[in-house]
């Protein structure tokens, strides 16, 4: 009889455990998951305001170099996350109108990829104050992208 309780609780014991032992591990590795998400964001952030756009980056090329490399990941990234099949950035605006999404950010990536089309296409330089303005957009693209954009390949 207290051989088949003995037996029982050891029974009990090794399927139990492991559930614990998966339950707890699942949490720590959630907890660093989130962290490791919020260290890219902020990577992401200095890596644009201090390596693509700072100081030394007054150059009006090697600005819109940068923040067309970053608008080809963000379209890349938009593409894949919404499933879109948009070819350019005046289709993935058109998609991008049709989303349910949030709507300030809707209106936000709209902004983004509008001035990229004038970028893109102008021949006349930024304004300082316009540079300022679209260096704080990427800053906040790229925290919301989670990831530093990687270089033009």
């Amino acid at each position: 009889m207290s051989q088949d309780f003995l037996l029982y609780v050891l029974f009990v014991m090794s399927v139990i455990a492991p559930i614990v032992v998966y339950l707890i591990l699942r949490k720590e590795v959630n907890k660093y998951r989130e962290e490791l998400e919020r260290q890219k964001a902020l990577m992401g952030k200095v890596f644009v305001e201090n390596i693509m756009f700072g100081e030394d980056f007054k150059d009006e090329n090697i600005f819109k170099q940068n923040v067309l490399t970053v608008a080809k990941q963000f379209f890349k990234l938009l593409k894949r996350k919404y499933n879109l099949k948009a070819t350019n950035y005046i289709e993935l605006i058109e998609e991008i109108k049709k989303l349910e999404i949030n709507q300030e950010i809707k209106d936000k990536i709209i902004e983004f990829f509008d001035t990229i089309i004038l970028l893109e296409y102008s021949k006349h330089d930024l304004s300082p104050k316009r540079k300022r303005e679209l260096k704080k957009m990427v800053v906040e693209i790229v925290k919301r992208m989670g990831q530093p954009p990687v270089k033009p390949e």
